[in-house]
C-alpha cells in the first residue's frame, strides 16, 4: 500500500510540471512575438525617419503579397486598395488626413508593420550624358540609312548596329514584331517618327497609363500623351523610323508599348509603385523587351520584385547606368 502512494503522487507531480513548462513556454513565446512586433515598429519608424521626403506618406507599399493579405491590410487601415491581377504587388491609399507615420506609431498595427513598403518619389530620369570619342577609327556599317540626322547618331557605332539591321530591324526569327515597353514619361502620340512607310502608328493599343490605370484601347490613346518629352525621346531612340527625315531608330520594326508614369513638378516620378505597377503590366502583356530610362539612389523592393519576376519570365530588362559617378 505504501509504494502505491507514493507511485500515486509521482505522477501528479509530472503532470504539473510538464503543465508548467508548458505555461512557461507559451509566455516565452508571448513574450518574444511581442519583442519581435515592438521591433519592426521601431525599424518602420527609423525607416520613415532615414527617408523622409523621398517617398509619399498617403501610400502603403506591398512587395510579395497576397490577396488576402492585401485586402485585410486595407480594412484595418480604412485604405483603397489597388492590387496586381496576380496579387503579388499592391498599394494602399490611406484616408485623407492618415499618414504613414501615424499607421508606423499606432500599435494596434504592429503585426502589419514588418510588411510596409515605402512608395518612393524620388525616381528620376537618366539623362544624355558628354561622350569621349575612342581614338579608334569607327566605320559605317554596310547599311543604307536615308535619314537625315543620322550620321550624327555616333552612338551607333560602338555596338556595330548596322551589321545586324542586315540581319533584324526588329522582328524576331518568326517575323512577328518584337514588343518593347517602354516605362517612362508616355510618348508623343502624333509624332511622324512612330508611323511606318504602311501609314500605320507602331505604338501598341495596350499601351497603358500605369498610374490612372487605364488602357489606350478601352479610353483613347490620349492616356499615354507625353507632356514632358523624354518618354518620347527614349521610344524615338529605340523604334524611329527609317523615313528620310529625322533619327533612325535602333529597331524600327518593333512594336511599342507605351507604359505612362506621371511626373511630379520637380522632375521625379510622383511615385515608384507606378513604376512596378507598369512593369508587372508588361509581364502580363507578354512583352519581349521592358525599358527602363530612369534610376534613383537606393534598393527600391517593389521595382526590384518586380524586375526579377520580368526577368524570371524571360523578359529582357534594361535600365540606365553611368549617369551618376561611375
Amino acid at each position: 500500500m505504501t509504494e502505491k502512494r507514493t507511485q500515486t503522487h509521482k505522477i501528479p507531480g509530472a503532470v504539473a510540471a510538464a503543465v508548467l513548462a508548458t505555461v512557461l513556454l507559451i509566455f516565452m513565446g508571448f513574450g518574444f512575438y511581442a519583442h519581435s512586433l515592438r521591433q519592426a515598429q521601431m525599424e518602420l519608424m527609423q525607416l520613415l525617419a532615414s527617408e523622409a521626403g523621398n517617398y509619399n506618406e498617403d501610400r502603403v507599399v506591398l512587395s510579395s503579397t497576397s490577396h488576402a493579405e492585401a485586402r485585410e491590410m486595407a480594412e484595418a487601415f480604412g485604405g483603397q486598395l489597388r492590387i496586381t491581377k496576380g496579387g503579388t504587388f499592391a498599394v494602399i491609399r490611406l484616408p485623407e488626413g492618415v499618414t504613414l507615420t501615424d499607421i508606423a506609431e499606432n500599435d494596434d498595427f504592429r503585426k502589419y508593420h514588418d510588411r510596409i513598403g515605402l512608395d518612393y518619389n524620388n525616381i528620376r530620369f537618366m539623362e544624355e550624358t558628354e561622350t569621349t570619342e575612342s581614338e579608334e577609327t569607327l566605320q559605317r556599317p554596310n547599311f543604307e540609312v536615308s535619314d537625315d540626322r543620322y550620321p550624327q547618331q555616333t552612338y551607333l557605332d560602338y555596338i556595330n548596329l548596322g551589321d545586324m539591321w542586315n540581319v533584324s530591324l526588329g522582328k524576331n526569327s518568326d517575323g512577328e514584331k518584337v514588343t518593347v515597353a517602354v516605362i517612362d514619361s508616355g510618348i508623343d502620340t502624333d509624332h511622324p517618327e512612330f508611323i511606318n512607310t504602311d501609314g500605320d502608328s507602331i505604338i501598341s493599343t495596350k499601351s497603358y497609363d500605369a498610374t490612372n490605370d487605364k488602357v489606350v484601347e478601352q479610353y483613347d490613346i490620349s492616356v499615354i500623351e507625353d507632356t514632358n518629352g523624354h518618354g518620347t525621346a527614349v521610344a524615338g531612340i529605340i523604334a524611329a523610323q527609317m523615313n528620310g527625315t529625322g533619327i533612325t531608330g535602333i529597331a524600327p520594326d518593333v512594336e511599342l508599348l507605351v507604359i505612362k508614369c506621371e511626373l511630379a513638378d520637380d522632375g521625379n516620378f510622383k511615385s515608384s509603385a507606378d513604376i512596378a505597377f507598369g512593369i508587372y503590366y508588361a509581364i502580363e502583356q507578354d512583352a519581349d523587351v521592358i525599358n527602363m530610362s530612369l534610376g534613383s539612389r537606393g534598393l527600391n523592393s517593389g521595382i526590384l520584385a518586380a524586375t526579377t519576376l520580368a526577368i524570371d519570365s524571360d523578359i529582357i530588362c534594361v535600365a540606365a547606368a553611368g549617369n551618376d559617378a561611375t
